[in-house]
């Protein structure tokens, strides 16, 4: 009997109760396309169809489409080694002997786990911009090679189809799985070869020849795998354009057959990179030695990198590149250096601060900033069918390498669905500074680099300063204070909006934060440069640079495990209190040098307190954090020693000018009293009426506190009831104490806060755990001056207003992430659009029909017309060049999308925004009719439609076979429409097929990007309108033109 072709078990699969036996499959529904056929994916000998359980489960069924001796015994072993491996990215499966009935008679199916995700190839491509997602997926990689080899395993066809990116099963949590096992090589099946090769562009170029079947056949695709990541995260978008060819992995197998002849790997070779060398030298090496030889990649790495190349490797790796390396010159003989003393025990753990001490130099930079390590730990999540897994023990977990959290750039790794393994991604850990009298093994660990969108940066320089002068002490308490002249940046440029302004919002940046971060603060440093992100409930921490969201290459590690609260001072740098090695200790931390300094004196207070610095680090206050009876409050010049305040108090808040001139002491009772500094005379006082001034027992972070201050102190933000206003958040007069304006209670408690020159203040709206909302407010007005909302996957968003006024930093919860938005005021406003030419060009309309599905055709979909088959939009769901309508010569790229006018009628793509903001709008046409025998080319525009007005932004025409490329920078508005119009050129000629790329991107650091192909060409018949990677449902349109109402088409020049 002759074995069943690929129709006869798609018509098996449309009746499962009649073909399955097995109790899963039996009352599952086969999943189908728009014509209600099902829709398999394609091998070399088999056929996968996807099923729904009524239990919720989804499966794969794998039919063979030929006969292979020996299944049963195969997957019989590799289900066996898998179970024993307990591998995280392994997919639970299930080999049936006779589990379809195809023409009455049972045929061999495996069942498998459905999983969903991102291609190997798919991420890069996605993400080719973002080297530390690129290095955080290379240690993945790294650490799923590793299970591999040390479990004798091999995958045996690793390779971008083979390798999938998922979600974990925990919020932050990514994992890499591999799928089809039919080539794997396990112990029990070492004289039963699979009589497979793999991917040739994945292969050493002796595999095929030798049919090598052994653990080692994966050691090259591990490595080529590895190089291709940390190329690309070195070299950029420029390397993948150049060598992506839609199935490969930047390699292809002529470049390991000819390492010599191979563009790809000399030019990864003459960056210069050693990391990259190390990498590309060992992978051409390779390449001309047998299998075994090869490194094995986990054994390889050293760390996150390879070990550097010594002079023979690199001798070796050049000549099989063909490269000549430059004759070495022997480097002078090294001067004699001291002999090392050893520091004493009685050596302090950190450097003294002197606020009179020039700044030092900042810590010189490499070349080239490399993104921080991250380490990624494999978390089993899920038992899955035919395999069981064991969970790790605590004390395993203990055990192994700590890990950090880890930034993921403007959504970057792409959330998919289904869940199996994870991977947490999570940022690594350089090595700890150690104290010079006991190791700090523990408490200093940097924060990671989290995936994103981000690449560390090397904090700027910073300008020459001269020595802050030496303050001399005053003889005399009783000598009046000297006026002290305002520096010029302690009161910042104004941002006070006129009455009745409104200001747009635009995204700057986005980063995501890792586990580790988890529950953040978040403060900026006094010249809106610099954020410190730190985890309050971890010991997870993070320094960013506040313009672009990249971390910063030198932590404050020793600074932020001091305390959870740190507070901004003068030149950048932040300050923390709390109690090292038993002693109450106060730190300065610079971010631009990584020096922690050790401020000495601070005066201490019985039971736990409250510490506050002034701007310019002279000044010092201290006080009882708790209680319902004084405690003690201390106040002290730290240049002179002396003791400028010692009395009582019932908690509360401390506020210094920016210019450290004046001080307010504000407690829990609402009495507020200003002094003059040095001298500690009396400035001012004022008395806040709050309700139910009972004493209790309170803390520091209770409601009734005084919590935002402007640089000059002439506006107060206060929080807690007061008997003569209503609200719960009041902005009051520094001076007087009378409340200038209340904010109404709908605002959350302790979110809200003050810029630096008072005249803007942000507060959250809803309560803390849902508020999605935050509100802007003018103090002089009260007016909402701007609003942001977080997006529809977050359930609350943070604010934080920067000093500046130019922004607020949001932390959206759950996603942990965070996002700078910038304030663009109306003298800021975009210039109106320029148009070629105003008003739409012709109405147009959906596409209304599915493309049918064919046998012979089934990796093309799309949409047409109502009962006819043009116009129409398609796509190619498939890895290589397809032909259309059995027309060899014209064939669409591999996941790419194609367009087909008719003489009389347009079609076209259109993108409906769903952000306010600039956008940067790219096209590329290309005509596929290379004969030109029944077409003579197109014509074509892009379009722009918003509320009230439209206007074509090009247009122009092809000829037959021709291309064209073209960039335009908008501003659009949320619901703005652009479109993409293909028309037959001079409405004549039928076979115009029509190849397009579509992609806009928020111009914005950080910005999110819309890209036709990778977001509809595999799943196009899901929908017309068609949804975005982002989650927006109907972004992308397949239209037609309807009646004539807007004018005439655009014809060709």
């Amino acid at each position: 009997m002759s074995w069943p072709m690929s129709q006869d078990f798609n018509e098996a699969m449309q009746n499962p109760r009649i073909s399955f036996d097995d109790p899963d499959l039996k009352t599952g529904e086969t999943v189908v396309g728009a014509h209600g056929m099902p829709l398999p994916r394609s091998g070399n000998f088999a056929d996968v169809y996807q099923l729904k359980g009524t239990d919720g489960r989804e499966w794969a069924v794998k039919c063979f489409t030929r006969p292979v001796t020996g299944l049963g015994d195969r997957y019989a072993a590799i289900s066996e080694a898998l179970a024993e491996a307990n591998f995280p990215f392994s997919v639970g499966f299930e080999f049936l002997a006779d589990g379809v009935k195809v023409g009455g008679v049972g045929r061999p199916i495996v069942k498998m786990e459905w999983v969903e995700g991102l291609l190997l190839n798919q991420v890069v491509r996605e993400n080719t911009g973002r080297p530390t997602v690129l290095s955080a997926l290379g240690q993945m990689w790294v650490k799923l090679c590793k299970r591999l080899r040390e479990a004798g395993v091999a995958h045996a066809d690793l390779q971008h189809g083979n390798v999938l990116l998922v979600p974990g099963s925990r919020p932050g949590a990514y994992g890499l799985k591999l799928i089809d096992y039919d080539g794997m090589y396990v112990p029990a099946l070492a004289n039963t070869p699979s009589g497979e090769s793999g991917h040739p562009s994945y292969q050493h170029p002796a595999r095929a020849g030798t049919r090598t079947y052994s653990p080692d056949v994966d050691r090259f695709p591990h490595l080529v795998v590895a190089t291709a990541l940390k190329g690309l995260a070195v070299c950029g978008p420029a390397l993948w354009e150049k060598y992506d060819n839609g199935d490969n992995l930047l390699f292809t197998e002529e470049d390991f057959r000819k390492p010599a002849s191979s563009k790809a790997m000399r030019e990864l070779w003459n960056t210069d990179d050693p990391v990259v060398q190390a990498y590309v030298g060992r992978m051409a090496i390779a390449c001309g030695r047998a299998i075994p030889q090869t490194p094995w990649l986990d054994q390889l790495v050293l760390d996150t990198d390879p070990a550097p190349l010594d002079d023979e490797m690199r001798r070796d790796a050049a000549a099989a590149l063909g490269i000549a390396l430059p004759v070495p010159v022997a480097p002078p003989p090294p001067p004699a250096s001291a002999a090392k003393i050893p520091i004493p025990a009685s050596q302090p753990l950190f450097e003294v601060f002197n606020p009179n001490e020039p700044e030092p130099q900042p810590v010189a930079a490499p070349k080239r900033a490399e993104p921080q390590r991250v380490d990624v730990e494999l978390v089993e999540d899920e038992e899955a069918p035919g395999t069981k897994r064991k969970r790790k023990s605590k004390k395993s977990r203990k055990e192994a390498k700590s890990s950090k959290p880890m930034l993921i750039a403007g959504g970057v790794l792409l959330l998919v669905v289904g869940v199996a393994a994870a991977v947490v991604l999570s940022g690594g850990k350089p090595k700890p500074e150690v104290a010079q009298n006991k190791p700090d093994d523990t408490k200093d660990k940097a924060p990671k680099d989290p995936v994103k969108k981000i690449d560390p940066v090397v904090p700027p320089k910073p300008k020459d300063k001269t020595p802050d002068p030496v303050v001399p002490p005053k003889p005399k308490d009783k000598t009046p204070d000297p006026v002290v002249p305002k520096p010029k940046d302690t009161m910042p440029e104004p941002v006070a909006p006129k009455p009745g302004e409104k200001w747009e919002v635009k995204q700057v940046w986005s980063a995501e934060l890792g586990p580790d971060l988890a529950s953040p603060t978040v403060t900026v440093s006094s010249d809106s440069k610099v954020a410190v992100v730190i985890s309050k409930t971890k010991t997870g921490s993070l320094v960013l640079d506040a313009a672009t969201g990249k971390p910063w290459t030198i932590p404050l590690g020793k600074l932020t495990t001091l305390s959870k609260v740190i507070q901004p001072i003068d030149g950048g740098k932040f300050t923390a209190a709390g109690f090292a090695q038993g002693a109450q200790t106060t730190l300065v931390g610079d971010p631009k040098t990584g020096r922690i300094t050790e401020i000495p004196g601070v005066p201490t207070v019985p039971k736990r307190s409250v510490q506050f610095l002034s701007p310019d680090a002279r000044y010092v206050a201290v006080g009882g954090a708790f209680g319902y009876e004084p405690e003690p409050f201390r106040l002290k010049n730290l240049v002179d020693g002396k003791m400028i305040l010692s009395n009582d108090w019932v908690h509360g808040r401390v506020h210094f000018t920016a210019d450290s001139s004046r001080v307010l002491v504000a407690d829990w009772l609402g009495q507020c009293r200003w002094y003059k500094l040095p001298s500690g005379t009396v400035d001012g006082e004022f008395e806040i009426h709050a309700v139910n001034t009972e004493r209790r027992n309170v803390d520091a972070t209770s409601e009734r506190r005084v919590y935002g201050c402007s640089a000059d102190g002439s506006i107060l933000l206060y929080e807690g009831a007061l008997t003569d206003a209503q609200g719960s958040h009041h902005i009051i007069d520094g001076r007087t104490g009378r409340v200038l304006r209340s904010i109404p209670t709908r605002y959350a408690p302790h979110f809200g806060n003050l810029s630096a020159d008072g005249s803007l203040a942000v507060f959250l709206k809803g309560s803390w755990n849902n508020g999605r909302v935050s509100h802007v407010i003018s103090t002089a007005t009260g007016e909402t001056v701007a609003e942001l909302q977080a997006p529809p996957e977050s359930e609350t968003l943070y604010p934080t207003l920067l000093p500046d006024g130019s922004g607020v930093l949001a932390h959206l919860r759950p996603s942990n992430t965070l996002v700078r938005y910038d304030f663009v005021r109306n003298a800021e406003a975009v210039k109106p659009n320029e148009y070629i030419r105003a008003g739409a060009a012709i109405a147009l309309e959906l596409l209304e029909e599915a493309y049918p599905k064919t046998e012979a055709f089934a990796w093309i979909n799309g949409w047409r017309k109502q009962g006819s088959d043009l116009p129409l939009v398609i796509s190619n769901s498939s890895a290589k060049p397809s032909a259309i309508f059995e027309t060899k010569d014209i064939a669409v790229s591999p996941h790419g999308i194609g367009v087909h006018p008719t003489p009389k009628e347009v079609v076209a793509v259109s993108w409906k925004s769903p952000v306010t903001g600039t956008v940067r709008v790219v096209a590329r046409f290309t005509h596929l009719d290379r004969t030109g025998t029944t077409a003579n080319g197109i014509a074509w525009w892009i379009e722009h439609r918003a509320r009230g007005r439209a206007g074509i932004l090009a247009e122009g025409s092809l000829e037959v076979g021709g291309e064209a490329k073209l960039s335009r920078t908008l501003r659009v508005e949320k619901g703005d429409v652009i479109v993409l119009a293909v028309d037959a050129k001079n409405e004549n000629h039928v076979n115009d097929m029509t190849e397009v790329a579509f992609t806009i991107s928020e111009t914005e650091a950080g910005g999110r990007v819309w890209d036709l192909a990778p977001d509809v060409a595999d799943t196009i018949g899901e929908g017309n309108p068609h949804a975005d990677k982002h989650g927006n449902k109907d972004t992308w349109s397949f239209l037609r033109s309807g009646p004539p109402s807007f004018g005439p088409k655009p014809k060709a020049p």
